[in-house]
């Protein structure tokens, strides 16, 4: 196949059959548009939910029920709406509007950023499920909780929680690596995020 600057597929040598050009999406002018208005979204998620964080960690009564498991989920729904912004629309700006700066920085970190957008989006669920579950003992007046939700036990459920996330996003984010086409006639395909051949080889012999 012959190289086509234009087209999204990756372009190839005819003889060797080398991939030369990184794997872009197009960004239509509609595309854009929904990006951007859903980064205002997130903008006032980050803000409204920094709010939350606020009113959590420092407004709370002496009646309250614990408000340590709502300020951490509020402190992970910041992170997630402040991630799209990163990953999304930084990402369809960068095409859209043709910057070569906002292209090399979004290389420079969207894998690690991926990656905790992904450990955020696996936390959030256990955070919920033991902030119901604390917020139903205080209700119904319980002195014997269970262990992971007594407040000397705390610390060991999070950095369980926390350990446990880690141990299972560890194999992606090392699979995962930014590849160089320095061939590449379009500077907006000379970068992209691209599988390490160990990972590759080892999902060939799975599948």
């Amino acid at each position: 196949m012959f190289c086509n600057p234009e087209k999204i597929v990756p372009c190839r040598m005819t003889d060797q059959e080398e991939v030369i050009c990184g794997y872009t999406e197009e960004v239509s002018t509609t595309r854009f548009v929904y990006i951007s208005i859903g980064g205002i979204i997130a903008l006032l998620g980050c803000v409204f939910n920094l709010l939350l964080l606020y009113l959590f960690t420092f407004r709370q009564l002496a009646n309250s029920p614990p408000q340590l498991y709502p300020a951490i989920l509020a402190f992970l729904d910041t992170l997630l709406c402040f991630f799209f912004l990163m990953i999304f629309v930084v990402d369809v700006n960068m095409i859209y509007n043709k910057s070569e700066y906002l292209f090399l920085l979004f290389h420079r970190y969207i894998i690690i950023t991926f990656i905790t957008a992904k450990l955020v989006q696996f936390l959030i669920p256990y955070l919920l499920m033991l902030g119901t579950l604390e917020r139903y003992t205080w209700i119904d007046n319980k002195h014997n909780k269970m262990a992971i939700l007594q407040p000397k036990y705390r610390p060991f459920t999070l950095g369980g929680l926390l350990l446990g996330a880690i141990l299972l996003r560890v194999p992606s984010a090392m699979a995962l690596t930014i590849t160089e086409f320095r061939k590449c006639p379009d500077f907006f395909r000379t970068l992209a995020v691209d599988v390490e051949e160990w990972a590759q080889v080892n999902l060939l012999e799975l599948f």
